[in-house]
């Protein structure tokens, strides 16, 4: 038999991301109130898909569905230079700043679920499939190694050295390889906690 398709519609669901991020930094002083503050970090990036849905008509009364729930996770190895300012009160110091941040990509991969449906002559079939597999890095069916863009953060600092801090990196190059003219870059907000020495 042959199927000749003769519609599709689709719809897209996006979730928040939860990832981890460790690293370190330096904090230089420049004058009372400024400081740079170089770091080096491992930190994950990526997309969370709760729900890509289409559905296709092949011919009437035959129709199918696809389902999918995926998480793209990428790590980076990432290098930020922060410039900060600093204000003095009793407790600590609380601070606030901005900078460049450029990453590598050492590894990418797609993680969830794919569920699909076929109906025809009142007849079902249902499938789910996992997904866990490597998404390459350089190559042209995967996505680019070098990501780069600007970061702005605030936190306090403790007198005691403990800090928190709140940052958003907002990405500046597309980081996926294609030809259809769509654009994907990073854009990730952090919640952070660590010691000052």
């Amino acid at each position: 038999m042959e199927l000749t398709q003769t519609g599709e519609s689709g719809s897209y669901t996006f979730g928040t991301l939860k990832a981890f991020s460790a690293g370190i930094f330096a904090d230089v002083v420049v004058t009372e109130n400024l400081s740079i503050q170089p770091g080096l970090y491992y930190t994950i990036k990526g997309l969370k898909l709760d729900e890509v849905v289409l559905d296709f008509e092949f011919e009437p009364g035959f129709t199918g569905s696809l389902q999918t729930k995926i998480d793209n996770k990428i790590t980076y190895v990432e290098l930020p230079v922060h410039f900060l300012y600093n204000g003095n009160i009793n407790a600590g110091k609380f601070f606030l700043g901005a900078g460049p941040f450029a990453a590598a990509a050492i590894s990418a991969k797609n993680k969830g679920k794919v569920f699909s449906s076929a109906t025809m002559g009142g007849n079902t079939i249902t499938d789910t499939q996992d997904v866990d597999e490597k998404v390459e890095i350089g190559k042209e069916d995967g996505i680019k190694r070098f990501d780069y863009g600007a970061t702005a953060l605030a936190g306090f600092r403790f007198n005691s050295g403990f800090l928190l801090s709140a940052g958003y990196d907002y990405g500046l190059a597309n980081i996926y390889f294609g030809n259809d003219g769509s654009v994907t870059k990073t854009r990730t907000f952090t919640v952070s906690a660590g010691f000052s020495f």
